[in-house]
């Protein structure tokens, strides 16, 4: 009786899981390569979009809810895939190519103005209005702290106010500058702007 039982609740999930595997399949460029969001933004979403729309209707008509909750479980993992691309290809691209991303920088000379040695980790962008991610190497761990706050900041050996820092490992962080902002240029003009807006305590 139990195994039966368990074998009708796997046959209840199979549905979902094909759905979410699918959903990982699609997107899975995405998650590899950085520079496909318009493809997907233009091409891929909308074709998947008239196809579940599709496949909703067969549900509706067939009165099968079953194949419109998968259709639910695909669509919500597509969503989260394609908002949240940075946070799962980070650890993929970490952990496929991390040595040789570690060689890239630790190769570069040092930094005469004090900035910490980088490459380009990740980024994205429409129309010219790029946002951008940076692999940095930090001997002292002197960002730690920032990783673990997740907040803005200012911070010693990057020349920009970033919104946010993430630790990959020992002596290793992702850096991310705000949207047209990079390691060679800030705006300056946008950092006293979002100063004004966000004072810091004792302002």
């Amino acid at each position: 009786m139990t195994d039966k039982t368990a074998e009708t609740r796997w046959l209840d999930l199979r549905p979902h899981l094909y759905a979410l595997l699918a959903a990982i399949v699609v997107f899975l460029p995405l998650l590899i390569v950085s520079n496909l969001d318009v493809l997907y933004l233009f091409i891929v979403a909308p074709i998947l979009l008239i196809i579940g729309l599709c496949v909703l209707i067969y549900a509706a008509v067939r009165r099968n809810p079953r194949v419109a909750l998968a259709l639910a479980v695909f669509w919500t993992a597509s969503a989260l895939l394609f908002v949240y691309p940075s946070e799962v290809r980070s650890p993929i691209k970490w952990l496929l190519w991390s040595s040789e991303y570690k060689k890239r920088v630790l190769a570069q000379p040092n930094p005469s103005n004090s900035d910490f040695k980088h490459i380009e980790w990740d980024g994205w962008g429409l129309a010219g209005i790029d946002t951008t991610i940076y692999l940095v190497f930090d001997p002292t761990d002197s960002l730690a702290a920032a990783a673990k706050s997740h907040q803005p900041g200012k911070f010693n050996g990057i020349p920009c106010k970033v919104p946010w820092v993430r630790r990959m490992q020992s002596h290793w962080y992702t850096v991310m500058f705000y949207t047209d902002e990079n390691w060679g240029g800030c705006s300056f003009e946008a950092d006293r702007l979002r100063s004004q807006k966000n004072p810091s305590p004792g302002q």
